[in-house]
């Protein structure tokens, strides 16, 4: 999807949270065990996205976390009380989660000894069972509902022609129903994504499917009108130029983002050859100046001449490795190391990011991320990281007013 809003959700949130867990959020229940032997039940709501604004928006409106899961995804949770309240609100929306949804309404009004009676109860509970698609058809004109299921599993982007280019929208889902509820109400077409038993992978973990995965797909006049339906309400914005149909709007601004490009990283170029800088732009540092994404930034660099692109690349790989020669690496390792033995003995209150050694090191984050970290020992790797990723929640909470989840 395109342009990202750092907003809360509007309207009648819980309408938009039905959608978003019918389309695949986790909802159930967790016991704690102490070693008195005192158990206690908690209730817990998890959605689990990759865009940082979709988990910073829950965040800021609802409290609760951000945690990293595997490189490249993150996970919003809340559980107690709040989690509790949230699920209960829902009850009208929901279709295939109306067991749970009684749960959460019997374990607010409930005392401890029942309350973990109501979580063991709900072990095995299959999300899924009873979901019909006239229910869901019945929610597809709500376009808070169907905003909440865009919002967590769908994705927009522009489907090219010859001379045209169409809004294109998936939404990936295990819940086969809602998604024919979607493709009866938009068009388009459901077919299989995953199949049960299919291995899989997140960051470190790997596990098999156990459910099939489906795919709603629409492409042109369904989804414009899916869009323009619900744009009011989602946290993240389609692409730039979704509502127009010619294509030649849209070369003509990425071709004016190329020149832009091009003609910037030429003239470094030119003044690196005549020793006016010592040193190129990095990817992330002119996907900044550009305000375009690293992705983006690194196709309009493909435009460069032959030659400009292998003396760019020549150039940053040397200036690299001059600047961090090996007694820089382990310069940077004892001091990772002496900085975390600092933090643990009180006498530091924050660890540096990745990003801040880099610019240090006056080099790519990734020079680091490749170079420094894989030689630390492999205690203070594991402990450095879970240290950083609680000091990054905590920042977060802070950032949007939530410090309560800090002590």
């Amino acid at each position: 999807m395109g342009t990202e809003r750092p907003v809360n959700i509007t309207g009648d949130s819980r309408v938009w949270f039905a959608g978003a867990l019918e389309a695949g959020g986790s909802v159930g229940f967790g016991i704690q065990t102490r070693k008195n032997g005192y158990r206690a039940a908690y209730p817990f709501l998890t959605f689990r996205e990759s865009k940082e604004i979709f988990n910073e928006s829950l965040l800021k409106r609802f409290g609760g976390g951000v945690y990293r899961r595997g490189r490249n995804s993150l996970e919003w949770r809340i559980t107690g009380y709040k989690a509790a309240e949230i699920v209960a609100d829902m009850e009208p929306y929901v279709v295939s989660r109306k067991e749970v949804v009684t749960a959460m309404k019997n374990w607010l009004n409930a005392d401890t000894a029942e309350r973990v009676q109501i979580a063991e109860e709900m072990k095995g509970y299959d999300r899924y069972q009873d979901g019909s698609v006239d229910e869901y058809e019945r929610l597809m004109r709500d376009p808070m509902f169907v905003a909440g299921v865009l919002d967590y599993k769908g994705t927009i982007y522009g489907h090219h022609d010859k001379q045209y280019i169409y809004p294109r929208v998936t939404i990936r889902s295990k819940n086969r129903n809602l998604l024919s509820a979607l493709q009866s109400h938009y068009g388009g077409e459901v077919s299989i994504a995953l199949e049960a038993g299919t291995e899989s992978a997140i960051g470190d973990y790997t596990f098999q499917t156990k459910k099939d995965s489906y795919e709603w797909t629409s492409i042109g006049a369904g989804a414009r009108e899916l869009i323009r339906s619900v744009l009011p309400h989602v946290i993240v914005l389609p692409y730039e130029g979704w509502g127009s149909q010619l294509i030649k709007t849209v070369r003509q601004k990425r071709s004016n983002e190329a020149t832009d490009v091009r003609d910037f990283v030429q003239d470094e170029l030119e003044k690196f050859a005549r020793g006016e800088i010592s040193k190129l732009s990095t990817v992330e540092e002119l996907a900044k100046k550009f305000s375009l994404r690293d992705r983006t930034l690194m196709r309009r660099l493909g435009t460069l001449p032959e030659d400009a692109r292998k003396r760019r690349a020549t150039i940053i790989k040397t200036a690299n490795q001059r600047l961090l020669t090996e007694e820089n690496v382990r310069s940077l390792v004892a001091l990772m190391t002496q900085e975390l033995e600092e933090y643990l003995q009180g006498k530091r209150k924050k660890l540096r990011y990745n990003d801040k050694w880099a610019k240090q090191a006056d080099v790519g984050v990734h020079i680091i991320d490749r170079n420094v970290i894989p030689l630390l020992p492999k205690d203070v790797q594991e402990q450095r990281q879970h240290l950083l990723y609680s000091q990054a929640a905590k920042e977060r909470n802070e950032k949007y007013g939530n410090p309560g989840k800090n002590k």
